[in-house]
Protein backbone atom coordinates (compact mmCIF):
# COMPACT_ATOMS: atom_id res chain seq x y z
CA UNK A 1 0.00 0.00 0.00
CA UNK A 2 2.96 2.09 0.93
CA UNK A 3 4.70 1.79 -2.10
CA UNK A 4 1.42 2.31 -4.24
CA UNK A 5 0.75 5.91 -2.81
CA UNK A 6 4.42 6.46 -3.23
CA UNK A 7 4.53 5.52 -7.15
CA UNK A 8 0.96 7.77 -7.25
CA UNK A 9 2.80 10.88 -5.71
CA UNK A 10 5.73 10.34 -7.31
CA UNK A 11 3.56 10.30 -11.19
CA UNK A 12 1.47 13.35 -9.63
CA UNK A 13 4.69 15.13 -9.20
CA UNK A 14 6.26 14.59 -12.47
CA UNK A 15 2.96 15.57 -14.31
CA UNK A 16 2.66 18.73 -12.18
CA UNK A 17 6.64 19.65 -13.28
CA UNK A 18 5.78 18.83 -16.94
CA UNK A 19 3.23 20.94 -16.49
CA UNK A 20 4.80 23.86 -15.44
CA UNK A 21 7.77 23.29 -17.81
CA UNK A 22 5.53 23.82 -20.73
CA UNK A 23 3.86 26.89 -19.32
CA UNK A 24 7.12 28.65 -17.45
CA UNK A 25 8.69 27.26 -21.14
CA UNK A 26 6.25 29.05 -23.33
CA UNK A 27 5.47 31.90 -21.16
CA UNK A 28 9.13 32.83 -21.31
CA UNK A 29 9.16 33.58 -24.90
CA UNK A 30 6.02 35.94 -25.25
CA UNK A 31 7.75 38.99 -24.23
CA UNK A 32 10.80 38.92 -26.97
CA UNK A 33 7.87 38.28 -29.90
CA UNK A 34 7.98 40.94 -32.31
CA UNK A 35 10.91 42.59 -30.77
CA UNK A 36 14.33 43.02 -32.79
CA UNK A 37 16.93 39.66 -31.72
CA UNK A 38 19.87 38.64 -33.08
CA UNK A 39 21.00 34.99 -32.25
CA UNK A 40 24.31 33.51 -32.39
CA UNK A 41 24.45 30.26 -33.98
CA UNK A 42 26.69 27.10 -33.05
CA UNK A 43 28.32 27.45 -36.48
CA UNK A 44 29.89 31.30 -35.63
CA UNK A 45 27.54 32.71 -37.48
CA UNK A 46 24.40 35.51 -36.13
CA UNK A 47 21.18 35.66 -37.83
CA UNK A 48 19.37 39.12 -36.54
CA UNK A 49 15.61 40.24 -37.13
CA UNK A 50 12.14 40.56 -35.50
CA UNK A 51 11.09 37.56 -33.44
CA UNK A 52 8.05 36.64 -34.70
CA UNK A 53 6.80 33.54 -33.15
CA UNK A 54 8.62 30.20 -31.74
CA UNK A 55 6.87 27.29 -32.67
CA UNK A 56 7.98 23.70 -31.18
CA UNK A 57 12.05 23.74 -32.08
CA UNK A 58 11.87 26.47 -34.20
CA UNK A 59 12.03 30.44 -34.29
CA UNK A 60 10.67 32.36 -37.25
CA UNK A 61 12.33 35.97 -37.82
CA UNK A 62 11.31 38.76 -40.25
CA UNK A 63 13.19 41.46 -41.65
CA UNK A 64 16.24 39.46 -41.43
CA UNK A 65 20.07 39.97 -41.89
CA UNK A 66 22.37 37.11 -41.95
CA UNK A 67 26.05 37.29 -40.62
CA UNK A 68 28.03 35.33 -41.37
CA UNK A 69 31.17 34.28 -39.59
CA UNK A 70 34.47 36.65 -40.87
CA UNK A 71 31.61 37.61 -44.00
CA UNK A 72 29.78 40.88 -44.70
CA UNK A 73 26.20 40.77 -43.59
CA UNK A 74 23.52 40.14 -45.92
CA UNK A 75 19.94 40.69 -45.99
CA UNK A 76 17.24 38.00 -46.06
CA UNK A 77 14.28 38.05 -48.20
CA UNK A 78 10.81 37.06 -46.52
CA UNK A 79 10.82 35.21 -42.93
CA UNK A 80 13.63 32.90 -41.82
CA UNK A 81 13.37 29.95 -39.98
CA UNK A 82 15.89 28.56 -37.30
CA UNK A 83 16.35 25.52 -35.20
CA UNK A 84 16.73 26.36 -31.82
CA UNK A 85 19.00 23.78 -31.39
CA UNK A 86 21.29 25.22 -32.94
CA UNK A 87 20.94 29.03 -30.98
CA UNK A 88 23.83 29.41 -28.45
CA UNK A 89 22.47 32.14 -27.59
CA UNK A 90 20.01 34.76 -28.22
CA UNK A 91 20.57 38.89 -27.54
CA UNK A 92 17.80 41.28 -26.97
CA UNK A 93 18.63 44.66 -29.39
CA UNK A 94 15.26 46.38 -29.71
Amino acid sequence: MALALLALSLSAALVIGAVVVLVLGRSAWRPLRRRRVLLVLDDGSSVGGILRQRRGGLLTLADVTIFPDGGEPTPAAGEVLVDRRRVLWLQVVG
